[in-house]
């Protein structure tokens, strides 16, 4: 019997059909994640690392972040809150300190989150510091 409304083609798809379009779709989808992925400077090797800094984290975890040539730029350590506790500033000297060197954060008295001035002077690293 012939479908009138679709003069004979089949509009429905076999198992074998919907299994194949499943997996092209996800594998173009994966494809377009790892591209903006790189374009955005490259997959990471580690869970715990991303390519920026985020100012809130899992508290007594360490996040380390890669410069543009995947060398590693700051790991940051967060306190009792989520918010940053200690910095290790990896690609640049600061202040005489050299490479690398450690600023510890500040907290607020009304528990807010901190901002970039909260972010102390530079110091020498000490073992136990990020990535120490």
């Amino acid at each position: 019997m012939v479908d009138a409304a679709t003069l004979g083609t089949n509009i429905l798809a076999t198992p074998l059909e919907v299994a194949g379009g499943s997996a092209i779709g996800g594998g173009l989808g994966y494809a377009a994640g790892s591209v903006a992925e790189w374009i955005a400077g490259g997959a990471t090797s580690a869970a715990n690392e991303s390519h920026s800094n985020p100012l809130t984290g899992e508290p007594g975890t360490e996040v380390t972040c890669r410069n543009k040539k995947g060398e590693k730029k700051q790991t940051r350590r967060y306190g009792e809150y989520g918010f940053p506790d200690t910095d290790t500033d990896w690609d640049h000297s600061h202040g005489g300190l050299g490479k690398p060197h450690v600023h510890d954060w500040g907290r607020l008295a009304d528990g807010s989150p901190p901002e970039n001035a909260d972010r102390g002077p530079g110091r020498v690293p000490q073992p136990g510091d990020p990535g120490f």
